[in-house]
């Protein structure tokens, strides 16, 4: 059974909010259209959506192709299942929200970007990602901001499965650490937005050392995208009330527990072998 099976979703519609940021303005005419009136595209034809979006025809399926559709007429099917589902994306907080009105958005935000991760998710990149992590002797992984939480988490994943990680707070440690980095070793960089300053210079020193880039991000057209071999995608929404949120880290810890998963299934002896070994090195902190 696929994961579109099990957890159905709005994947046209969080791959459209995902993309958003990067598209080119006649290509946010269509976005803005298909976001606020999903339901009413699957009854027009290409011409008419394109007269309601003000581009043109080339543009519609250029739209479509770039989320991975053959055309309109695929686009309008998606559309339609989104529809029967009756889902919609994530509501915003707004100032006239009553406390339990935005503590409800929030937390539905949260949820949510996780099944919408789950939805995009591509197998082969995560699979890819694994065994690149795997044939590696070293990790580095880089996070600032919010992102360096989600970060911290993935090196304590990684090193109760015993591999040997690097990750630091400090952007000047992170920096002098790519100096340990030998061919064969991997570069983690996490970031929402895929275009904080840091990770980008970060992720463009240790290519042209010639080291593998995995990076974990919300956006696919974003610049970190273009510094990497393995582009692993969340899928959360943030809006100004929503800046940092929870959603967003929620959204990369779930990408890294799948990367933990995938590592476990590769060796589950020896990763159960390391788990309890670090289990037995902190058992004395337990009152």
């Amino acid at each position: 059974m696929s994961q579109q099976e099990l957890y159905p979703t709005n994947s046209v519609l969080t791959q459209i909010q995902s993309l958003y940021p990067s598209l080119r303005p006649a290509e946010r005419k269509v976005a803005d259209f298909l976001l606020e009136e999903p339901d009413k595209v699957i009854y027009l034809s290409i011409s008419e959506c394109a007269e309601k979006c003000n581009v043109s025809e080339t543009t519609v399926i250029r739209f479509a192709r770039l989320l991975g559709l053959s055309g309109y007429q695929e686009l309008k099917i998606e559309l339609a299942k989104t529809a029967e589902s009756g889902g919609s994306l994530s509501e915003e907080i707004t100032p006239e929200d009553s406390l339990s009105e935005a503590v409800a958005k929030a937390l539905k935000a949260d949820a949510r970007a996780i099944m919408d991760t789950l939805s995009i998710m591509e197998e082969d990149s995560l699979e890819r990602a694994v065994r690149t992590m795997l044939n590696a002797k070293r990790l580095l992984v880089c996070g600032f901001g919010t992102s360096n939480l989600a970060a911290q988490y993935l090196a304590y994943k990684l090193l109760r499965i015993g591999m040997d990680v690097i990750s630091y707070q400090d952007f000047h440690m992170q920096l002098i650490s790519t100096t340990l980095l030998q061919p064969g070793d991997v570069v983690i960089c996490i970031s929402f937005s895929g275009s904080t300053k840091q990770v980008l210079e970060l992720a463009e020193l240790v290519k042209s050392k010639g080291l593998t880039v995995i990076s974990i991000t919300n956006y696919k057209r974003s610049p970190l995208a273009e510094h990497t071999d393995v582009l692993l995608l969340t899928c959360s929404q943030e809006n100004p009330f929503m800046s940092g949120a929870a959603a967003s880290v929620i959204a990369q810890i779930a990408i890294i527990d799948a990367i933990f998963i995938g590592l476990v299934l590769y060796d589950p002896e020896r990763s159960i072998e390391f788990i309890e070994k670090t289990v037995d090195a902190i058992k004395t902190q337990k009152i």
